[in-house]
This record gives C-alpha cells, structure tokens and sequence, in this order.
C-alpha cells in the first residue's frame, strides 16, 4: 500500500517490504529512553544479555498504521485533503530477492525481569503528539483542502 495523497503532497509508501499485513510493535521514544537510561543503571545485569524493547500493546500492521495516521492527521488538520492509499508490492518497492518476516512484536519478558522495565505510552496516546511536531515543523508545507495554499500554523490544534 502507498499513501498516494497525503496531506503534505509528498509520496510516502506505507507498505513495509510489500506486505501491509506485516505486522509490528511501535514504541514510544520516551519508553526506550527509559530502558536504555535502565541498561546503562544495571551494566552487569545487562552484560552479556540480549533484550526486546518495544511495545507490544501497540502491534498492528503498517496498512492499519497507515489508515490510523491519517484519521488522527484529518482531525488535527480538518482543512486537509483525504489520504489515499494503493498497494505497492514488495517487487516494485525493493526489486527482486528481497525478504522479511510477517510479524515483528517483541517478546520484552526479559527487559521485565532485568529490568523492572514496562513501556507505558499506547500508540493512541503518542499518535497525536507526534503528528503535532511534524505539523509544526512541515505545516507550511501542508496544503489545504479549500484551496491549494498551506494552511496557517493557527490551524494545528
């Protein structure tokens, strides 16, 4: 899947390895801020040790992903145009040969129990602070839906 229209009228595929059913855990940057500021706490704890971040409370595919964006992207912007999307193969995006798994949800039990570590921030809850930034970096850039020129910063709720 590509998202043909976005918002800020620049092409962005959103079909990871041309899979949109793939699935992945999105984690917040202040929850792995937090466990590496812990690995760096408990150095021999962690020597030697292989641990998962992420989290998994936030597993979804990049399609789902994708749609979610632009729902939380049209009520922060209500001007902007509908994003569009199509499907984009792994062939067309990569070339031939290229390979991935269908599922990437890590198993965090052992940054649990080394660490006393638990992500906190759902995907909800980080979805609009994220777009937000990107709107107040990009929002020029941002076209209206009424008229083809960008919206004013006044409008980012």
């Amino acid at each position: 899947m590509r998202l043909v229209e976005p918002a800020d009228n620049v092409e962005l595929r959103a079909d990871h390895h041309g899979h949109a059913h793939v699935v992945f855990s999105f984690p917040y940057r202040a929850d792995m801020v937090d466990a590496v500021c812990l690995m760096i706490e408990r150095p021999q704890a962690c020597r030697g040790q292989i641990l998962n971040l992420g989290n998994p409370n936030n597993e979804l595919s990049i399609a789902e992903l994708g749609h979610l964006l632009a729902q939380e992207f049209a009520e922060l912007v209500p001007r902007s145009r509908p994003a569009r999307f199509e499907h984009v193969s792994a062939l067309q995006f990569y070339g031939e040969g290229y390979d991935d798994t269908d599922q990437r949800v890590p198993d965090i039990g052992k940054a649990r129990r080394i660490l006393g570590w638990q992500p906190k921030v759902g995907l909800r809850e980080m979805l609009p602070d994220i777009l937000r930034d990107y709107i107040e970096r990009y929002g020029a850039r941002i076209p209206s839906q009424s008229a083809r020129s960008p919206l004013p910063q006044a409008s980012v709720a």
